[in-house]
Formats: C-alpha cells, sequence, structure tokens
C-alpha cells in the first residue's frame, strides 16, 4: 500500500466524539502524531518502521520530540478505550482505520443519488474508456507496493543499523530503505567506515554517505593504505587550505 500524504481529520467527530473526553490534550497530541505515522507507515494504518518491525517507546519519543512518560502514558490510555491495538511485535494499529479514512464510505450517504438513466449511461462510459486505465494504475500501484513491502520486510544488519542511529538519530521508514537499498551495493564494512566517514565531516544524513560510498566505488578507498612509522597522516581537503592557504594566495600575488 502506497504511503499516504496526508490523512483525514474528521471536524465533527474531533471536536465532539468520544476522543476529546477519553484523552487529555497533550495525549490528544499524541494522537493525531499517531494517525500521521500509520498513514505515512509502509502497512497502512500501522505504526511501524517496516513489516513487523515497531517503534519502541523511546524511538517514539524522540520522534514526536515529546516527552518518553507522554507517549507511555497516552498509549495506555489508547489501550485502555480500544483505539490501537497492539501485537507480538509491539506495532501499534489504529482501530477503525478503514472506517475513518475510507472516504466512500464515510461520505456516500451525503452524496446526491443518481437517477436509473444516467446510472447506465456512466457505466457503460467508465467501462469502455476509464476502466482499463484504471486497472493498469491500480496493478502498477500493487507491484510498487509489493516492492517496497519486500524492501522493507528485509532486516538491516544490528550494527549498520546502530552505527546509523548513533550517527544521525533514529531510523524512519524512508531512511530504513535508503539504508537498506546501500546494503544491497555494498559490503558491510564498506557502509560502517563510509558512516564514520561522514560523521568526521560533520555531516548530517545519510545521502553524504552514499555519495562516499559511490566515490570510493569509482576511484577507489584513499585510506586502504596503511600508515607508516613516523609519517604523518595526510591533511583532509580543508586541513590543507588552512595550513597552507595563506601560501598560495602569496605566491598568485607574486606572479
Amino acid at each position: 500500500m502506497a504511503r499516504k500524504r496526508w490523512v483525514r481529520l474528521w471536524t465533527h467527530e474531533t471536536l465532539y466524539g468520544t476522543t476529546s473526553k477519553e484523552l487529555l490534550p497533550d495525549e490528544r497530541c499524541i494522537w493525531f502524531s499517531f494517525l500521521a505515522l500509520a498513514g505515512e507507515s509502509p502497512v497502512e494504518g500501522v505504526v511501524c518502521i517496516a513489516h513487523g518491525m515497531a517503534y519502541t517507546d523511546k524511538q517514539l519519543a524522540q520522534l514526536l520530540n515529546c516527552p518518553l512518560d507522554l507517549v507511555q502514558r497516552a498509549k495506555d490510555k489508547m489501550l485502555q478505550f480500544e483505539k490501537i491495538r497492539v501485537d507480538g511485535n509491539e506495532t501499534i494499529e489504529i482501530v477503525n482505520w478503514q472506517k475513518y479514512q475510507s472516504e466512500y464510505s464515510r461520505t456516500k450517504q451525503y452524496l446526491p443519488q443518481p437517477t436509473k438513466a444516467s446510472t447506465r449511461k456512466s457505466t457503460r462510459k467508465s467501462t469502455r474508456k476509464s476502466t482499463p486505465r484504471a486497472e493498469v494504475e491500480e496493478e502498477e500501484e500493487e507491484k510498487k507496493s509489493r516492492r517496497e513491502g519486500e524492501l522493507a520486510a528485509a532486516a538491516l544488519p544490528s550494527a549498520i543499523k546502530s552505527a546509523y542511529e548513533n550517527a544521525f538519530g533514529m531510523l524512519t521508514p524512508i531512511s530504513h530503505k535508503e539504508v537498506l537499498e546501500a546494503c544491497g551495493i555494498y559490503s558491510e564494512e564498506w557502509v560502517l567506515d563510509a558512516i564514520q566517514e561522514a560523521v568526521s565531516y560533520g555531516a548530517k544524513g545519510f545521502r553524504y554517505v552514499v555519495r562516499i560510498l559511490e566515490r570510493w566505488a569509482k576511484d577507489g578507498r584513499q585510506d586502504d593504505k596503511k600508515e607508516q612509522p613516523g609519517e604523518k597522516p595526510e591533511d583532509s581537503p580543508e586541513q590543507f587550505f588552512k595550513r597552507y592557504g595563506h601560501l598560495m594566495k602569496k605566491q598568485v600575488s607574486n606572479d
């Protein structure tokens, strides 16, 4: 299932429904965040990193930038009022997700009822023109969803997962996919070393790691040469210009 760019928030139910009575204001913020995470998730309606891979409470607190005890308190309340279910893998499923996120099932009672003649006419038209295209689009969407599911189902090596989270923070479904793709191309050692090098340059995201890996694959790794006894380590470009930049400027002015 493709990830949603937005989820539906029903105004009447939000203002006057049971949620406002069951959850405190700060707990409702966690509830709405869970809805957003369930829409962004690779498994629609489930708060998880990937298929069978749940967020811990600590990860959720980091992701939502809120206290850990608030996440735990809100989660307990949601379980109590049967707003969520938690399975054996600790993944969080939103109860009645399809009921509230399906546009047709919620709005069909308000739609004008078509006449029999217009129904027959629109049915013939849609069958003749729209159905083949819709079927193709649906098939492509299913293939894309299947590929994403297979990719998300694969687990990252624990060393790489730990190195990533220490360097860049918690894994999200999107970053999980990026790291997994890199692991499918490069060795675990290379990925770990590239993360370490990216951190040394102050990189803030995994895309910098990918660029390092691509450069190594194209030009070879310069750090494969071991330093000889008594030999000074080679300067980085930034260190080189900091140390010798004034001499280069002086030489240019003399010329």
